[in-house]
């Protein structure tokens, strides 16, 4: 690999992200962590394509073999209603599937097109997307059905996606633009006349829904006085309203797209890396404002679990920080010429997932920067690898 970054630190931590990926890797994909801690060791949709987004981005041919296996294990247990698995494990040589806890999860289907067509753009296996073509067809279908209302946008439950113990629910920003990502991704591989529709449909609900509210075009004009920003979008809306959440996974990819004009997207841009400086992280948390115990919506916050709360303030969904998000939101500064910003964050993210003897953890207190959740965590090596490839000028995500 050719290195663009000068920097001894970094290029080290690049092949101790590699390692990691490498360690997660099974005859049935990414696993979520190589630690044999609760339900890690399994194959999730979420998890295994940001890993294999990152093995197509280092072009190491073993991971991105492992990348296909994760398609091939996602594709294998899809629903027939066209869900794709959450996860997915074998015991005693069963498969063992779930679809989500105590909801369903959206994203994974959104995520398994958007892997599918990535993988195929690079390397060419058309043969697999011959193969897949049912899987695809059923997972379109599904996703059109989960408007509930034929209006272009994802109606997501509580839960419903990877921030799975945060407050996010119904038309979640998170959602529309992984859709449309994996959407027109798939599009450029074999074009179609009702999807190239259905994309152009779903840009113009996010751009009057998310971006400009126009209130003659949007699904829910009243609610436009709660948006009380112009620095970065809402994170969801509902028939309550507007969450005024800024959502730094959602931001990024929808940087990714031309939806936001320049000098908005500037802005955006623009925040999301002054987030940096409220934690001694110096990464973008994953939401913010935190939620504290004195807002209202707190109660919320601390009943959505299944096990044992984890959503303190700083930590977790709630304004704590993470590597894979981060991975995402440099690319992001990247693409939008902030390379500076991008670099500086690469070293934030290369200094977190150092921590603990090259941890990797799942993600960090932002205002402590302790190390939390479960090590040797897949896609945080993945969050490293993407923004790495990134300002080595090998990697660019435009749709």
């Amino acid at each position: 690999m050719k290195w663009l970054i000068n920097d001894e630190q970094l290029q080290k931590g690049y092949h101790n992200a590699i390692a990691v990926l490498h360690r997660c890797s099974s005859n049935i994909g990414f696993l979520a962590s190589s630690e044999n801690k609760d339900n890690y060791r399994r194959v999730w949709a979420r998890d295994g394509v940001v890993c294999g987004l990152a093995a197509l981005a280092s072009k190491d041919q073993t991971l991105i073999a492992t990348f296909k296996k994760t398609l091939q294990t996602l594709g294998d247990f899809q629903h027939d209603l066209g869900i794709i698995p959450s996860n997915v494990y074998f015991s005693d040589g069963q498969p063992k599937i779930s679809y989500g806890g105590l909801v369903g999860r959206t994203d994974t289907t959104c995520w398994y097109l958007l892997g599918l067509a990535l993988y195929v753009q690079q390397t060419n296996d058309w043969a697999f997307l011959e193969e897949t073509q049912s899987i695809i067809q059923k997972a379109l279908r599904l996703l059109d059905t989960w408007e509930y209302n034929t209006g272009g946008l994802l109606y997501v439950p509580l839960s419903g996606n990877w921030a799975d113990e945060y407050i996010v629910e119904g038309y979640v920003l998170f959602d529309q633009v992984l859709r449309l990502w994996g959407l027109s991704a798939l599009q450029q591989l074999q074009p179609a006349a009702d999807l190239k529709s259905k994309i152009a449909q779903i840009r113009t609900k996010i751009y009057d829904n998310f971006i400009q509210l126009d209130e003659a075009k949007s699904l829910h004009p009243r609610t436009f006085s709660m948006v009380t920003t112009q620095e970065y979008v809402p994170a969801c809306f509902s028939p309550a309203g507007y969450k005024n959440y800024f959502d730094a996974f959602g931001t990024a990819i929808l940087l990714f797209t031309d939806l936001v004009p320049t000098n908005r997207a500037e802005k955006m841009a623009d925040f999301m890396s002054s987030l940096t400086y409220e934690t001694k992280t110096k990464l973008v948390p994953a939401f913010w404002p935190p939620v504290f115990e004195t807002d209202a919506e707190y109660r919320l916050l601390s009943e959505n679990h299944k096990y044992e709360f984890r959503n303190a303030a700083y930590e977790y969904h709630n304004a704590g920080s993470w590597c894979m998000v981060n991975g995402f939101a440099g690319v992001a500064l990247a693409q939008h010429g902030k390379v500076a910003e991008a670099t500086t964050l690469l070293k934030a993210v290369n200094e977190a997932n150092s921590l603990g003897e090259n941890g990797f953890y799942e993600h960090h207190h932002s205002l402590t920067a302790e190390p939390k959740g479960t090590r040797y965590c897949a896609w945080s090596a993945a969050g490293q690898v993407l923004l790495t490839q990134s300002l080595n000028q090998e990697l660019s995500w435009k749709f």
